[in-house]
C-alpha cells in the first residue's frame, strides 16, 4: 500500500492495517484495542480518551473519477470550533468542542461524560475516513499530542481494494463465467462452493488487498486451482488410508478459521488461537482430513496426530532446516530459518525441535508464528527487545498470505503456551 505518511512516530508503537487494507497507522502499546462493527476504537489507559475511525469508499467502480465532495457540506460545525490542521498530506478537516454541543449528533455521551469532543473527515483518492476523539477530563495537552501522531501515522490506500463480500461476488461472477457447467455459490464471506468442493479465499483475498491492481490475474489463478482441483480422479480425494499414508502431515491453523471454513475437518487446539489440523501432501497441493475420511480409515484422531507428526520428523530428516542465528550480548539474541518452508511453524509441535532450541538459547525463549512458512525465536534480553519483536511479527501477520498468529508464544521445558510477559 503506497504510504502517505509523514510525521515519525515512536518506533515501540504497534501497528495496525485495517482488513480491507484501506487504512493504516501506528498506535501507543497502552491503548487498548476494540472492533465495534465497523469501526476500529482505541482507548487510552484508565479510559481517558476514546479515538474511533470508521473508512468508506466512496464509489464503487475503480473507472470512474473520484467524486467532487465538500468535506465543509458533510460536517456541521455551527456553534463549534474548527480544530487546528493536522500535518498530514491529504485533505481533512475538523471540529471540536464541549461534549454537550454534540449530543444532537450522537445522542448522550457512552459509557460516562466524555468533556470535549472532535470530529475529523479525512480525504485521499476514493476514500473518507472518519474520527471521533472522546476525551474525558480537563484538556490535557499530552494526550491530545499522542493523538496527533496517531494522525501522523495514518496511511490511506492508492488504489482501495474492494470489501470482502465484494471480492467474493467478484470471485463467483467470473466462475460462473468461465465454468457455467459448474455450480457455484457463496456460502459465506471469502467462501464458495465451487463444483464438489468448498473453496476458501481468505488467503487470496490477503493478497488482493496487497496488489488490488493485479485483481484480474489473481481471480483467474485461484478458479484454474479450483478447476484442476474438480477434474482430478476421485480417488485422489477419497484415497485408502495405505495409499497416503506416508503423506500425511500436521498443519497449523487459526483455530477460529478452522471452526467457520474446515468445521468437518479433523483437527484440534493447541496453543493461543491456534489449532492442529491435518493435510495429505500432494505434488501440486495439499488437501485436509475430513471427518468422514477418518471414520473410512478406522483410525483415531489421536492415531492421527501420532502418524502425522511421525511423517513431520522423517520430512525434517529428509529436509534439514537451516538457521540463521544472530549473536547477542549473553548468546544467541534470535534465531530464524534460512528458507520458507509450508512446515516451518509446525515444526513447534515437536519436542525434539523445541529441546534443540532450548539447548541453543540455554533457557527458554519467546517465538512469533506470524505465518505458516517462517517463524522467529528470541531471547528475552530485555522488555524494549520483545516490544520490538512483537511489533515485527504483528507486521508479518498483518501482510503475509498465509497468516497464524500475531500473538507470542513461550517454550520451555514444559512446551509451548502464550507468552504473557
Amino acid at each position: 500500500m503506497p504510504s502517505t505518511r509523514q510525521p515519525s512516530v515512536p518506533s515501540h508503537w504497534v501497528p495496525y492495517i485495517s482488513d480491507s487494507g484501506w487504512f493504516s497507522l501506528s498506535y501507543p502499546p497502552t491503548w487498548q484495542v476494540e472492533r465495534r462493527d465497523q469501526w476500529f476504537v482505541l482507548r487510552a489507559p484508565e479510559n481517558r480518551a476514546k479515538l474511533s475511525f470508521h473508512c468508506v469508499k466512496l464509489d464503487p467502480r475503480p473507472d470512474m473519477p473520484p467524486p467532487d465532495l465538500n468535506l465543509s457540506s458533510l460536517l456541521p460545525y455551527a456553534g463549534l470550533d474548527r480544530a487546528a490542521p493536522l500535518d498530514i498530506p491529504f485533505e481533512h478537516l475538523g471540529v471540536e468542542g464541549p461534549a454537550e454541543r454534540f449530543e444532537g449528533l450522537f445522542g448522550a455521551p457512552e459509557e460516562r461524560d466524555w468533556q470535549w469532543v472532535q470530529i475529523w473527515l479525512m480525504r485521499h483518492e476514493r476514500l473518507l475516513i472518519s474520527v471521533l476523539f472522546f476525551q474525558a477530563g480537563e484538556r490535557d495537552p499530552e494526550l491530545n499530542t499522542l493523538v496527533r501522531l496517531v494522525f501522523g501515522s495514518l496511511r490511506l490506500a492508492e488504489t482501495p481494494a474492494e470489501p470482502a463480500d465484494v471480492f467474493t461476488e467478484r470471485v463467483v461472477a467470473e466462475a460462473r463465467r468461465r465454468y457455467p457447467q459448474r455450480q457455484v455459490e457463496t456460502s459465506d464471506v471469502l467462501s464458495v462452493r465451487f463444483g464438489d468442493a468448498q473453496m476458501g479465499l481468505t488467503n487470496a483475498y490477503r493478497q488482493y488487498i496487497a496488489t488490488p491492481e493485479h485483481v484480474d490475474e489473481l481471480v483467474s489463478q485461484v478458479l484454474e486451482r479450483a478447476e484442476r482441483l474438480q477434474n482430478a480422479s476421485p480417488q485422489r480425494f477419497e484415497p485408502t488410508l495405505d495409499a497416503v499414508r506416508e503423506r500425511i502431515m500436521p498443519m497449523l491453523y487459526p483455530q477460529e478459521q478452522w471452526q467457520q471454513v474446515f468445521p468437518h475437518h479433523v483437527g484440534q487446539s493447541w496453543v493461543g488461537p491456534l489449532a492442529v489440523l491435518y493435510v495429505i501432501d500432494q505434488p501440486d497441493t495439499y488437501w485436509y482430513v475430513r471427518d468422514d475420511l477418518l471414520e473410512k480409515w478406522e483410525i483415531s484422531p489421536a492415531e492421527l496426530d501420532e502418524l502425522a507428526l511421525s511423517n513431520l520428523r522423517a520430512y525434517w530428516d529428509v529436509t534439514p532446516m537451516q538457521l540463521h542465528v544472530a549473536a547477542g550480548e549473553h548468546g544467541p539474541s534470535m534465531v530464524l530459518p534460512a528458507s520458507r518452508d509450508a512446515y516451518n511453524a509446525v515444526r513447534f509441535l515437536c519436542p525434539h525441535f523445541r529441546s534443540q532450541l532450548l539447548e541453543l538459547f540455554a533457557h527458554p525463549f519467546v517465538i512469533g508464528l506470524p505465518n505458516r512458512d517462517f517463524f522467529a525465536a528470541t531471547a528475552v534480553e530485555s522488555r524494549q527487545l520483545v516490544q520490538h519483536f512483537q511489533r515485527q511479527v504483528r507486521s508479518d501477520y498483518a501482510t503475509s498470505d498465509h497468516p497464524l498468529c500475531e500473538r507470542l508464544l513461550w517454550v520451555s521445558e514444559e512446551g509451548v503456551s502464550e507468552y504473557e510477559g
